[in-house]
């Protein structure tokens, strides 16, 4: 029993951090200008490749970041159920495109930032990922129990 309670505690916890960290990188301290400084201190970038680099971390942070939240909710909406659903999957989908699409509103509130229905898609790129990854074998294959 207390090790359910244990369980239950860091995934929720884990996942509310994980939920803060996305929401708070859309702020204005993560625009496209600040990684490329960042990209440009770390590895000496220049130029096009400078550009070419910015582009694609800052669209596979889209993918990740969401594909991580979804996995996030999932295992904390399963850790507080009696068995895996495939509504947990649904609902974890929900919330975190939920997320996205106020991430992208959210983000044109700031100056040197903006919310573009792009990014949204690579976000949903991201929670479509993860929602492959958990029905491939396991919990919520569709051989398994619902």
């Amino acid at each position: 029993m207390a090790t359910l309670v244990a369980r239950r505690f860091l995934l929720t916890a884990l996942t509310g951090a994980w939920w803060s960290i996305v929401l708070f990188s859309s702020g204005p301290g993560a625009s496209a200008s600040w990684t490329k400084e960042l990209l440009r201190r770390l590895f000496g970038l220049s130029g096009d490749a400078l550009e070419v680099t910015n582009l694609v971390v800052r669209k596979l942070g889209h993918v990740g970041y969401y594909f991580v939240l979804t996995l996030a909710f999932a295992m904390c909406l399963r850790a507080w159920s009696r068995e895996a659903s495939r509504r947990q999957l649904l609902a974890a989908a929900v919330i975190a495109f939920g997320t996205a699409c106020f991430d992208e509103a959210r983000q044109s509130l700031f100056p040197g930032r903006t919310g573009t229905p792009l990014d949204l898609l690579y976000d949903g790129v991201g929670v479509g990922l993860a929602l492959w990854v958990l029905t491939r074998g396991g919990t919520y294959s569709s051989s398994a129990k619902h």
